[in-house]
């Protein structure tokens, strides 16, 4: 996605659904992500956070 696209409801149902996904796959191995992550990974699926690039910095900036 691009920062001048539309954030359409299908992109953010197809954003929950990956994440959704990754996180049960996480799951799967006894893995399960900070409550800062979690919160992170909520903002980009409900639009907030816009890009995936945006996602990573916010991911690993600290």
């Amino acid at each position: 996605m691009q920062d001048d696209e539309e954030l359409t409801p299908e992109i953010l149902a197809r954003r929950e659904f990956h994440i959704k996904n990754a996180l049960a796959s996480f799951a799967l191995e006894g893995e399960y992500p900070s409550k800062e992550c979690e919160v992170l990974l909520k903002k980009y699926v409900s639009g907030e956070i816009k890009t995936l690039d945006e996602l990573r910095i916010r991911l690993f900036e600290k």
